[in-house]
């Protein structure tokens, strides 16, 4: 049986971004609401935040900090909030390309800024939408990074060792949002959303259906996959079943995968697809060590849960939209 939950929610803020001075490495501060704290296991749950968020933030040496509030929801699995920023396609690239030639480790982000010209909005007239951490992290502006995850505990292990049968990862949960809120997964697209045909995410500028062939469409039963070449090699399937976020992925079992998978504890690693995401976008590994990561075969699943709310500031007209995905639970 299938059950329906929204549970997240998104910002857009449209503003003027300028430059902002960079601190000494990324840095995910978790703090917890009463929800967390004054559960019956709360040590539990707590731990596992932090060693999941530590994993992530141990990965990038990008020079800057992301407040992360956890909460406890009853319903869905697992979701996220952050603020979003429209930025210039040229100013965004740009920054891609500095961040590429900074740090010439980063050999997916080198691929990947060679290869724009093949992608969604070529031309630059779209603007991009991005989260506050990715704005920080790439420089394009003093803003507040970081955002809210919230978690249904009931239906997560928290601790170490094989998640039990019939269980989520509360690591694998806590390290999807976390990436959503750095700017990728879910985040990465503003496809299914009343920002569609207005902006562009991170990852639409990644999203093929073939070789030198954008994919930008919510029809089901067309293809599309995460590629940094051009649409050559396809490293993953995008989500496109019409349930879930776009910019996840349709693999089960994956971290960053738009399904639910139960008794699999899938983690963060610096040559996971979801590394190579983050790298495509800006993220760099620590020692610039690079990976590029190849991905199993799609296969069926339905996906986690989240609501986004998205709000203009500053334009004509405020617009809310609303989105779910599906979980299963």
């Amino acid at each position: 049986m299938r059950r329906y939950h929204g549970i997240s929610s998104s910002v857009l803020l449209i503003v003027l971004l300028t430059g902002a001075a960079p601190a000494q490495a990324l840095t995910i501060v978790d703090t917890f609401s009463g929800s967390v704290t004054s559960a019956a296991n709360a040590a539990q749950i707590e731990a596992t935040i932090q060693s999941a968020s530590n994993a992530i933030a141990s990965l990038y040496s990008n020079a800057f900090t992301a407040t992360i509030n956890f909460q406890l929801t009853s319903t869905g699995l697992g979701g996220s909030s952050q603020n979003l920023y429209a930025v210039s396609y040229a100013s965004y690239t740009q920054a891609l390309k500095n961040d590429s030639s900074s740090h010439s480790g980063n050999t997916t982000l080198a691929t990947a800024v060679t290869n724009l010209s093949k992608g969604n909005d070529a031309g630059g007239k779209t603007p991009i939408a991005l989260t506050s951490s990715l704005v920080d992290a790439l420089g394009l502006g003093n803003v507040s990074a970081g955002g809210t995850v919230y978690l249904n505990s009931s239906l997560m292990y928290f601790g170490t060792g094989q998640t039990p049968s019939g269980l989520y990862s509360g690591t694998a949960v806590i390290q999807h949002e976390i990436d959503e809120i750095l700017g990728g997964g879910g985040a990465g697209s503003t496809l299914g959303t009343s920002l569609q045909g207005y902006y562009y995410g991170s990852l639409d500028l990644y999203r093929y259906s073939a070789s030198g062939t954008a994919s930008y469409t919510t029809n089901s039963s067309s293809s599309a996959y995460y590629s940094i070449n051009g649409g050559a090699t396809s490293l993953v399937a995008f989500n496109q079943t019409g349930r879930g976020d776009y910019g996840d992925f349709y693999n089960t079992c994956l971290i960053q995968n738009y399904a639910g998978c139960p008794g699999h504890t899938p983690e963060a690693f610096a040559g996971s697809i979801e590394s190579t995401m983050l790298q495509s976008i800006g993220y760099d590994l620590v020692g610039g060590t690079a990976f590029i990561s190849a991905a199993p075969a799609p296969s069926s699943g339905e996906g986690l849960a989240s609501l986004f709310f998205l709000t203009v500031v500053g334009a004509a007209a405020k617009i809310e939209s609303r989105r779910s995905r599906a979980a299963r639970l």
